[in-house]
């Protein structure tokens, strides 16, 4: 199965690849062909490699899928009631396109598109990765100018329309904080045909550099369609005396995969690398995080919580490195994940190399139900069964959601943790069970 999809995504990447050939200068178009003839080498990932244990990404991919997605004109107000404010800096992709026309951004915030571009500090070779360099049309560059600070966030949303079922998105952006600046990001997945659930494919790959002194806080919300495949890559590269924060929310995708890596490179640098996920029915979502400290002096904190119901499958790696050279770093790591039916699963691996000695590094990682005790309090209390089982899920999540240190965005997407919980079939069967005994 690997193997084919393999086939069939190379031989759509050559047809599209003759259209892009005409209007490409041979230098960029050169990179993309590499990049096609390293993932031909590869092909698509399968659980024998050790980062994919647990999931087999080819398997949740259709071989209708195809590229060239077609552009659709929405109006001003419909991509405003996606926003956080109807003002707010922002950058909108549709089906996978940039849309100028609906970008706006304050005067110390640079925009440039560029056709390709090959960074030396840029993406993992993996395979989405080549894939996604293969196929990306233009890539976006987003540059905040030094000692500013930005107040509102700066909203990338990417929104996705029923015309876009069974096609392909690669959106690439990279984003670079000057020195001193201070920004939140919300990163914003979405798709408007939501109930109506079209199967795409979104391969999208984010670069953030921050520079010295500068702090960035980076949230993505992914709501995509719930036959939708989301496989992504967040890479941070972080420099002296600054500080990356990421959060990542997965609710919708039939399968997710969030590849977050945070490089330490200099002295007294930090990273917190946070998530959450909620999935039902039989959603697959997988965590993969990397967080290298490369020298001495620097700090990294990540929790990452799950919340799983009916036959969902989650997947949390979270490794942490420690080069020999990084004495006095300081390291805590935690995953918990709440099961609410027989049928869920999650897998679990915190991962630390340490090749110093002179370190503070913790892990840990638990998996559990929730507590019957809390539970018959809420009742005893005139909760409903139901109800008391989603305030006590709703508790859960807190910690995590409390993480996202920038309010605008935090209060825009608690609610859609809340709401995705009414969904759930939380103990229906017992509920329901208990009404039958009366």
């Amino acid at each position: 199965m690997s193997q084919d999809m393999s086939t069939h995504l190379i031989n759509e990447v050559k047809a599209f690849h003759k259209e892009l050939k005409k209007e490409y200068p041979e230098a960029s178009f050169n990179l993309k062909k590499n990049a096609l003839s390293e993932f031909e080498k590869l092909g698509l990932p399968d659980k024998k490699e050790e980062i994919w244990k647990y999931t087999n990404a080819s398997s949740f991919l259709n071989s209708n899928l195809k590229l060239g997605a077609p552009k659709k004109a929405i109006t001003p107000q419909m991509i405003e009631g996606y926003l956080i404010n109807t003002d707010s800096n922002r950058i909108v992709f549709i089906n996978g396109n940039m849309e100028s026309s609906y970008t706006f951004l304050n005067e110390n915030i640079s925009l440039s598109i560029k056709k390709e571009s090959d960074l030396p500090n840029g993406f993992s070779k993996d395979s989405f990765g080549l894939l996604n360099k293969a196929i990306s049309p233009e890539e976006i560059f987003i540059e905040i100018k030094p000692n500013f600070v930005l107040e509102e966030p700066l909203e990338i949303l990417h929104l996705t329309t029923l015309e876009n079922d069974s096609f392909i998105n690669c959106p690439r952006v990279h984003i670079k904080v000057g020195s001193y600046s201070k920004i939140s990001t919300l990163e914003h997945f979405f798709c408007e045909a939501y109930e109506k659930t079209p199967h795409y494919f979104v391969n999208a790959q984010t670069s953030i550099i921050c520079e010295e002194g500068s702090s960035v806080e980076h949230v993505k919300c992914q709501r995509d369609s719930l036959k939708a495949v989301h496989i992504a890559e967040v890479k941070a590269i972080v420099k002296k005396d600054s500080a990356f924060k990421s959060f990542t929310l997965s609710l919708g995708a039939n399968l997710a995969r969030n590849n977050i890596s945070s490089l330490l490179e200099d002295t007294w640098a930090h990273t917190n690398i946070h998530g959450l996920f909620v999935i039902k029915e039989d959603q697959h979502c997988d965590n993969y995080s990397v967080i290298d400290h490369k020298v001495a002096n620097t700090t990294s904190d990540q929790l990452f919580k799950g919340v799983l119901d009916e036959k969902s499958h989650g997947v949390f790696t979270g490794k942490v490195i420690v080069n020999p050279d990084a004495q006095q770093v300081n390291s805590g790591q935690l995953n918990k994940n709440l099961l609410l039916s027989k049928s869920a699963k999650v897998n679990t691996r915190p991962i630390l190399e340490i090749e110093a000695d002179d370190v503070k590094c913790a892990h840990g990682a638990t998996i559990g139900q929730i507590d019957e005790n809390q539970a018959f309090y809420l009742r005893t209390r005139g909760v409903s069964e139901r109800k008391a089982q989603e305030i006590l899920c709703q508790a859960f999540v807190q910690e995590a959601l409390d993480q996202i240190s920038h309010i605008g965005i935090r209060k825009f997407v608690s609610p859609l943790v809340e709401n995705y919980f009414n969904q759930f079939k939380i103990l229906d069967e017992k509920t329901q069970g208990a009404n039958d005994g009366n």
